[in-house]
């Protein structure tokens, strides 16, 4: 077999290693990026939860949403969907908690293919309790 006779067979081999590989490198760039932002959303969540307790527990003030929502870039999506505060009344046993949580899109196309896995949104949530301040 001759070099010109070999090129001729290889022609377009690039071409279908290209079509089989593509779509399976960008499952896994996309599935990356996605994965990357529930993973920062979700610890966004967890300190948003973690300073709403706070203002439960200390009775720092009435209005915990307005800390959760200085304390994430989440912007008024993070709402605290259960809490228990403390009182003037309330022991040093007793401990109040606060749930917050927040509901994840996708941004990548990979999105429409998890959507048959996962619900599109994710609801991302976090629960945090802490000890009254006596």
């Amino acid at each position: 077999m001759t070099g010109k006779q070999q090129g001729a067979r290889d022609r377009g081999a690039a071409a279908i290693e290209l079509a089989l590989l593509l779509p399976v490198f960008l499952v896994l760039v996309f599935g990356l990026i996605d994965f990357g932002r529930m993973l920062n959303d979700q610890i966004q969540v967890t300190n948003a939860a973690r300073e709403a307790v706070r203002m439960e527990a200390l009775q720092l003030g009435p209005d915990a949403q307005t800390r959760v929502d200085a304390a994430t870039t989440l912007g008024a999506d993070a709402h605290i969907t259960d809490a228990t505060a403390c009182t003037a009344e309330s022991e040093p046993t007793d401990a109040a908690s606060a749930t917050v949580t927040y509901d994840f899109h996708f941004i990548t196309p990979l999105g429409a293919f998890a959507d048959l896995a996962l619900p599109d949104p994710v609801q991302l949530s976090s629960t945090a309790t802490m000890r009254c301040g006596g």
